[in-house]
């Protein structure tokens, strides 16, 4: 029998790592689900194969480096206080799927080659952050990418033509409540 799923809510526990009870130190682990839980960091070595990561309702503010979670397929790290993300560390999460990075203090993605990585996500929420800039060229390199929500956000432009010449499987690209 193996560990599939571990559920910690309402924890108290600050530190610069999952709490003890949270982090299985396990090759087996396929899930993480710690909201709630005052985590103010995530570990540098987390288990080998983490497939889905639920850290929202958190207080993250910074991360440095996603490297060690390649086989993550869904990652919800909304509502933290997010201000540093790694964009470039994301080339390393061939898996990645769906990204909520919703409700947290992203201000902007700083260049084109932030997102190349990306050619397996399929849905992207980055709604209701600070984001005022976003490389709308970078949609090329995502691939699959069929949901881009950036709604209640603080961007000031939208290129249609390299929204419409994008990933060719975008469906829906939610931009309302900006300042368009």
């Amino acid at each position: 029998m193996f560990l599939t799923f571990l559920q910690l809510i309402s924890n108290t526990v600050l530190s610069d790592s999952f709490p003890t009870r949270c982090y299985v130190k396990s090759d087996v682990v396929t899930n993480i689900y710690c909201p709630r839980s005052n985590i103010t960091s995530l570990p540098v070595s987390p288990p080998r194969f983490l497939y889905q990561v639920f850290l929202q309702q958190n207080h993250i503010e910074t991360i440095h480096d996603l490297s060690g979670f390649s086989f993550v397929y869904k990652m919800n790290l909304s509502h933290n206080v997010i201000t540093i993300f790694p964009w470039e560390s994301l080339k390393h999460m061939k898996s990645l799927h769906t990204l909520d990075l919703s409700h947290n203090r992203q201000n902007r993605i700083e260049t084109i080659h932030d997102l190349s990585g990306f050619s397996s996500v399929t849905k992207m929420n980055l709604s209701h952050n600070l984001i005022s800039i976003f490389p709308w060229k970078s949609l090329k390199q995502m691939s699959s990418l069929q949901n881009l929500d950036l709604s209640h956000n603080r961007i000031t432009s939208v290129r249609l033509d390299l929204v419409t010449e994008g990933a060719p499987l975008l469906s829906t690209v939610n931009v309302a409540y900006n300042r368009l």
